[in-house]
């Protein structure tokens, strides 16, 4: 697993900010969720999704989730993210971490 936005305390930071922020203060919304999108932005959409439900779920948790749902929707790991896929691991996210962090991984997947 390439574990490149694992280690981003920024990342980190930012993604919790988001998470503290969603309904507390909407107007620093905007900001927590831009400093996200700029760390994860140089990531393809694999690796962007790993790294993000590591984070919010766990390294073990976020592979197994992953495999699951390839296996599921017959899809290698290192291709692209179908739709139902997605979706699965939002789904995933949503129950596992709340639904800030399903909705983080949809938009960050698309």
């Amino acid at each position: 697993m390439n574990n490149i936005g694992l280690h981003d305390s920024e990342l980190r930071a930012a993604a919790l900010c988001y998470l503290e922020q969603l309904d507390l203060h909407p107007q620093d919304l905007s900001s927590a969720r831009a400093r996200v999108l700029k760390a994860v932005r140089s990531l393809d959409r694999v690796s962007r999704i790993r790294a993000l439900l590591a984070l919010f779920c766990g390294e073990n948790t976020a592979r197994t989730a992953i495999e699951t749902s390839a296996r599921r929707h017959k899809v290698q790991l290192h291709q692209d993210l179908p739709a139902p896929l997605l979706k699965d691991l939002s789904r995933i996210a949503t129950e596992l971490c709340g639904r800030p962090v399903g909705q983080l991984i949809w938009e960050m997947g698309q």
